[in-house]
């Protein structure tokens, strides 16, 4: 697996530096550090950064490569991630100003709707993740499970606590949904092979074929962004996974409303998975 973690100095970088190193010592990834300048004469302070956090991740028994680019940061990170087909990019959270907006910081949003593999925001100071909330979209689901496999796969252990979610929303649902599925448990869809059903078990055998971990598949029944803030709020979960689907021109892509919400308002690191792929990738 390639990281890439892209960091600037202050509280909130500092804490994807860490989650970041953690990650590439435990998987044994590449590791590559960006720091984006804006000009030229910030060239000697910038690289100045960059060494030290070299030494950081040598340290504690990391080889890390260094990169110092010029321009606007989320358009270098971005190019980057393409040059280098890195797996994952790792982000701080951003500005306290976009936090007392509860709005994902510019910067990361544009590199969480552009990039062309998964995204990690950091968003306070944490443990190695062992309890996983995969977010399953529906029809689109299992295309992110598997891209989240393909790329990140590494982050699941066999030990890994899985739980994967699908919200039914009585407005969103089909005529073809019975009432009975909008008050049913999982196990209810999966047994009857409803549709929700059929999605769920077969994001339930990626992920286990995928990384050999037990899959916990569960429902619930609401607004979907409301429920799975609670689902988050009321679970012991050490990092959220979702998809995120494109949308807005060629030009520039942005993160749609429900993954944009997600990743503003909850607080565990939360790991963003494109809804299509960008380039084909042999999977580890």
């Amino acid at each position: 697996m390639k990281i890439l973690i892209a960091s600037k100095p202050g509280s909130h970088a500092d804490l994807a530096v860490q989650y970041g190193l953690m990650l590439a010592k435990e998987s044994k990834a590449d590791l590559t550090f960006v720091h984006v300048i804006r000009r030229p004469d910030e060239r000697e302070s910038g690289n100045q950064y960059l060494k030290e956090l070299q030494a950081a991740a040598k340290k504690i028994g990391v080889d890390a490569e260094r990169l110092l680019r010029v321009g606007h940061a989320s358009e270098q990170i971005i190019h980057l991630a393409y040059e280098e087909e890195f797996d994952l990019i790792v982000l701080g959270e951003g500005s306290k100003e976009s936090l007392l907006r509860r709005q994902i910081a510019p910067t990361n949003e544009k590199v969480v709707a552009n990039a062309p593999c998964p995204v990690l925001i950091i968003k306070m100071a944490a443990n190695r993740a062992e309890s996983f909330l995969v977010l399953h979209s529906g029809q689109e689901g299992l295309g992110t499970i598997e891209r989240f496999l393909q790329y990140t796969g590494k982050l699941l252990r066999k030990n890994s606590r899985v739980t994967l979610l699908h919200v039914m929303s009585q407005m969103g649902a089909s005529y073809r949904v019975e009432d009975w599925e909008l008050r049913a448990e999982a196990k209810d869809l999966i047994k009857a092979k409803t549709l929700e059903g059929l999605w769920l078990n077969e994001g339930m055998e990626a992920l286990e074929q995928g990384r050999k971990v037990k899959v916990i598949p569960k429902i619930r029944h609401g607004l979907v962004i409301d429920e799975i803030l609670k689902e988050v709020e009321q679970g012991d979960y050490d990092m959220v996974v979702l998809g995120s689907h494109r949308k807005g021109g060629w030009t520039e892509f942005l993160v749609d409303n429900i993954a944009k919400q997600i990743i503003s308002r909850v607080n565990q690191p939360v790991l963003v998975v494109h809804g299509e792929s960008v380039f084909e990738r042999k999977s580890d």
